[in-house]
């Protein structure tokens, strides 16, 4: 068993911080949502950074401003978009890059600040962290919060000096996305021009989000243009459309009404009424949660093939990432 010691003191904590890490498997038919990390992609650049495991639990940041005491050294990798990251030391501030690794020292002050258009951010810690919870119990941290992590000499070969590792870590630089999507399975249910609505407009998170969903809004349409487009079309529902309660899964989208779906996440109900129009491909859910609320968003059907050759493609970056950083490390 690993020898483990305070590390981290929780100062200011941000919005939403929280342990989080591998989800839960074979509980959605008890109605338990599947929990763990927001972005599984994000985190696990930040864990293969260090030596860890995938999934291995880290600090999940939603916004707001996480200042953080280090209480012993330690290696850190911060990931996500729409973040700055500084660290204070003997009264200097050090601009920290994201999507790479940094070692801090005992006394050094964490400062992990959301920008204009802030995603999800990860702070991983070499060898480990815990909040001493038994299990796999997610809560949310407070001012004065402590963290666990492994002995120093576990981390001795994760402090290393970084080296380049010869692979591509992929990180939105844009602010207009194509997001992939299959069809929903209550297509049939809904009137034509919202089904044609909902795959031809252009759409952005709003702020209202959190980890069950987050709400879309349609980008503002040019005067005219809106009428234009629904000329001599069938009208969209005045009232939602409900159905009987049935399986939804994180990655779907709902249609409670036309100009606002709302997008399941990971703690998300296991059942639903609102019709399913879409389903978002698992490799391109990374790329909705990093995004931020003024991104564009353009969803573009697609199918199961084309959905698992993507994650395959994924799964392989993630992969040669891995390799690279296991050759570095030993």
């Amino acid at each position: 068993m690993i020898a483990s010691l305070s590390c981290l003191h929780v100062i200011e904590p941000g919005l939403g911080l929280q342990l989080r890490g591998r989800k839960l498997s074979g509980v959605r038919h008890q109605g338990m949502p599947q929990g763990g990390a927001l972005d599984t992609y994000t985190l696990a650049i930040g864990n293969l950074l260090l030596g860890n495991a995938r999934d291995a639990d880290a600090l999940e940041l939603l916004g707001g401003r996480l200042r953080l005491q280090v209480e012993s050294p330690l290696t850190v990798a911060i990931t996500g978009c729409g973040f700055m990251a500084t660290l204070i030391r003997d009264g200097r501030y050090l601009s920290l890059a994201a999507q790479t690794r940094h070692r801090v020292q005992q006394g050094d002050e964490l400062v992990i600040q959301q920008g204009a258009n802030p995603g999800v951010a990860y702070l991983c810690i070499a060898g480990g962290i815990s909040d001493g919870s038994p299990g796999s119990i997610e809560q949310t941290l407070t001012q004065g919060s402590k963290l666990s992590c492994a002995e120093p000499q576990e981390l001795e070969r994760a402090s290393q000096p970084r080296a380049q590792f010869g692979a591509k870590i992929e990180m939105l630089q844009v602010e207009e996305l194509a997001i992939r999507a299959t069809r929903g399975s209550d297509d049939a249910a809904l009137p034509a021009q919202a089904v044609e609505e909902f795959w031809s407009r252009q759409w952005q998170l709003t702020e209202n989000r959190s980890r069950m969903g987050a709400y879309l809004q349609p980008l503002a349409e040019a005067p005219g243009r809106a009428s234009e487009s629904s000329a001599g079309k069938e009208a969209a529902p005045a009232t939602p459309l409900t159905l009987p309660s049935h399986c939804v899964l994180p990655g779907t989208i709902q249609l409670p009404d036309k100009d606002s779906p709302v997008l399941l996440l990971t703690d998300c109900q296991t059942t639903g009424g609102y019709p399913k129009i879409a389903k978002v491909i698992q490799a391109d859910m990374w790329k909705l949660l990093q995004a931020g609320p003024r991104a564009t968003i353009k969803f573009v059907e697609t199918d199961i093939h084309e959905a698992t050759q993507a994650l395959i493609k994924q799964e392989q970056s993630l992969y040669r990432l891995e390799l690279a950083i296991s050759r570095v490390l030993g």
